[in-house]
């Protein structure tokens, strides 16, 4: 599971492992913000048994900054620790960070050097394509970073410019697979198992990472691990399974940030959870006005198993 923001949530992170994720990656987190953190807000991020095994992710530019940030990370409980050099947001690049360490591979692979020094937990790195459709640097960077001392290398297979639109360049994937003697995780646009199957046989990557398809729909990580066993097709969850999850997701969050946070942060999931369902698109708006964790899961009952007749 990929590192979202606003979605990675330690609850999503707890039902993705319960139905088939491999390993489930926590929000981005911002060095600079968790080495100035007070200890009740870095509670946040320790690693509970129950969302095992676990990466987690830091973004900065600044050596000293990560290096604390990763021991930090470890000693929450992290099972690993990933590097972010792929995000795209101007807020994260302007200051050095994300997609733009892919402009000085020298300073990235500095940081990654030092962070696999510092912890004895795998450093891992997600990338970008590159920086633009001018600059595909992808496959020298990753060689790069390995030689720096990161242990495996997920690739989202966009530039930094087209941040999530358009078709992934698996032929980038393909050619990092061939540079590197580590393990890469192919991601980018991977909605169904079949587009896991597909990334797998084109590219060689070694594993494949779901983002934004898994949200709301948890079933795709059994389904493709069922898929790419043996190639059965599993039947989708029934509409009653559909709102249990949704429930106990937003109670989830309920439990962990409280529910006035709880409803707010899972508004960003909500029209996942409601794609394709009947009269979602009035309902939504609705939906996303209630301040209640037990209002927003009675507003989805009645939505989600209303008789079609």
């Amino acid at each position: 599971m990929a590192p979202m923001v606003g979605l990675s949530t330690r609850p999503f992170r707890i039902l993705a492992l319960r139905h088939g994720c491999a390993l489930a990656a926590g929000e981005m987190i911002a060095s600079e913000f968790l080495v100035r953190a007070r200890p009740e807000q870095r509670r946040e991020f320790r690693v509970w048994e129950d969302e095992r095994p676990s990466a987690l992710q830091i973004v900065g530019s600044r050596v000293v900054a990560m290096v604390d940030a990763a021991r930090m990370l470890e000693d929450f409980g992290a099972d690993i620790v990933d590097i972010n050099m792929g995000c795209p947001v101007r807020k994260i690049t302007k200051g050095g960070g994300g997609a733009a360490l892919m402009k000085d591979p020298a300073h990235a692979a500095r940081i990654v050097s030092a962070v696999r020094k510092a912890v004895s937990v795998p450093v891992t790195v997600k990338i970008r394509a590159g920086w633009d459709e001018n600059e595909i640097t992808a496959p020298g960077f990753a060689k790069a970073m390995v030689e720096a001392g990161a242990m495996a290398v997920a690739v989202h297979a966009r530039t930094r410019s087209r941040k999530h639109s358009g078709a992934a360049q698996l032929d980038v994937i393909a050619a990092v697979k061939a540079g590197v003697d580590v393990p890469v995780i192919g991601n980018g646009g991977l909605k169904s198992p079949e587009d896991a199957r597909h990334m797998l046989d084109v590219t060689g990557c070694d594993a494949v990472m779901f983002g934004r398809g898994a949200v709301g729909d948890v079933w795709l990580f059994e389904q493709t691990a069922r898929f790419l066993a043996g190639g059965e097709e599993a039947a989708p969850p029934s509409p009653e399974e559909r709102h249990a999850v949704f429930a106990e997701h937003i109670r989830l969050l309920a439990r962990e940030y409280g529910p006035e946070r709880a409803v707010v942060r899972f508004r960003k999931c909500i029209p996942h959870y409601l794609k394709g369902v009947p009269g979602a698109r009035e309902a939504r708006h609705t939906m996303l006005g209630l301040t209640e964790t037990e209002d927003v899961i009675r507003a989805a009952r009645e939505l989600m198993l209303r008789d079609p007749g």
